[in-house]
């Protein structure tokens, strides 16, 4: 059983696609390598002994755990110091390092992979083989499995997409009536804003053409009060002065005339008085 979730990435050999798998246990780890066309597979599943006998070949040893840690590093980008590249077993040849050469068991096959382990240094690089033999192609009755499998779960993706799809839509076209009502309602509200303008408008209208006329009204009346007054004022003065004219006279008798004045006026009485 793993101890750690397995690990998977992305990469490429003689230009195809392949998925590289990792899972490690307390006593091993296993490499997988898997075709993304064909399905074909490698796989490896070195030891503790045979890591660390690795390791030390190179000479750079390593122990198990410190090995499987680089490892999920790797796959995880977890560190700059280090990489990874498969090789071909043709691959292999061409490379001049003794020591990487040396470092393989013997008895390679020409389908075998290999999973290279790059340790980079201040001063040295260290490369860490792990040999991956053929597995072949998956059991037809397995593959026949996954693709029922796959069909399945396409199956099941189109459905959901599908609901997604009804929900999606049933929720466009709920939002779209809430969205048309509270248009109608704020067409209605406008609407009836508008009369309601209308009325005020007229209303003021009507207010500001009575105001007129009071005002015209108003104005004829004070005009006529304003006659009344100075016409009524004009007489007063009349008056005044005519009083002014014979009294003016009278101040400039003797009393004994001025009596006989009054008493033919009829106003012996106020005479007196207003020598008195």
């Amino acid at each position: 059983m793993c101890d750690h979730p397995q690990l998977t990435t992305n990469c490429f050999l003689n230009g195809k696609p392949y998925i590289l798998q990792l899972a490690i246990s307390k006593l091993s780890l296993s490499l997988t390598l898997t075709n993304k066309n064909t399905f074909e597979k490698w796989k490896s599943t070195p030891s503790v002994e045979y890591i660390e006998s690795m390791t030390r070949k190179t000479g750079n040893f390593k122990t198990f755990s410190v090995f499987t840690d680089m490892m999920r590093a790797v796959f995880l980008n977890g560190s700059s110091s280090l990489s990874m590249k498969l090789l071909t077993h043709s691959e292999l040849e061409k490379i001049s390092d003794n020591t990487l050469q040396a470092s393989f068991p013997e008895g390679q096959v020409k389908k075998r992979v290999y999973f290279i382990l790059v340790y980079t240094s201040e001063f040295d690089r260290i490369h860490y083989p792990l040999p991956m033999d053929y597995a072949g192609l998956p059991n037809p009755e397995i593959l026949q499995a996954t693709i029922h499998g796959l069909e399945n779960d396409k199956c099941k993706l189109l459905k959901e997409l599908e609901h997604c799809r009804v929900k999606n839509d049933s929720n466009k076209n709920a939002e779209f009536g809430s969205l048309k009502r509270s248009l109608v309602e704020t067409a209605k509200q406008c609407a009836d804003l508008g009369r309601k303008c209308q009325r005020v408008v007229e209303e003021f209208t009507r207010l500001k053409e009575q105001v007129e006329g009071e005002r015209e009204i108003w104005r004829k009346e004070l005009l006529q009060v304003k006659f009344e007054h100075e016409r009524k004022m004009e007489n007063l003065q009349a008056e005044v002065e005519n009083v002014i004219g014979i009294v003016s006279p009278l101040l400039k008798m003797s009393s004994t005339n001025r009596m006989n004045v009054l008493g033919k006026l009829g106003i012996h009485n106020r005479a007196s008085v207003s020598n008195q």
